[in-house]
């Protein structure tokens, strides 16, 4: 019965978490901007893709990464959201509450492009998603915003 209902979730493929994390590390190609780590997880929160740009050194930002990655699954929507509600939202070590999580909508939510700074409804939780995105190395807010803008390149450059 369980993996009935795991082989009815749509999930992101490795071949498509690599070239959505490229996405997101073209966005920071020429800035003069620090390196960043770049994790891809499927809706499960297994591990499909890590990606650096340049020869980044540092594992904390590879455990930043896949940490707000794992977080935006788990509570559904991006980290900057459970930044904003922090006050009131205890994520404990598991998870994390800085910006630079999002969710990847699967093929069924299509509406999100229309919003340059969040993919996500206004009541904050996503109900159809294929992974998540976790991008580190950066200030938090920056990493929002390269999660958000290499998810659109990637979107755009696989419409038909």
């Amino acid at each position: 019965m369980l993996s009935n209902i795991f082989s009815m979730i749509e999930t992101i493929g490795v071949s498509a978490a690599k070239a959505l994390a490229n996405s997101v590390i073209h966005c920071t190609e020429g800035d003069g901007k620090p390196d960043i780590v770049v994790a891809v997880l499927s809706v499960d929160g297994r591990i499909l893709c890590l990606e650096k740009s340049g020869d980044y050194p540092l594992l904390i930002s590879d455990k930043w990464a896949i940490k707000k990655a794992i977080s935006a699954i788990s509570f559904g929507t991006s980290t900057l959201m459970l930044y904003d509600k922090k006050s009131k939202l205890n994520v404990g070590d598991e998870y994390c509450n800085q910006p630079g999580g999002i969710l990847i909508p699967s093929s069924k939510w299509s509406g999100w492009l229309k919003d340059s700074f969040e993919i996500i409804p206004e009541d904050g939780v996503m109900t159809s998603f294929c992974g998540a995105l976790g991008v580190s190395g950066r200030t938090s807010l920056e990493d929002h915003i390269l999660a958000v803008e290499g998810l659109k390149d990637f979107v755009k450059m696989n419409q038909s």
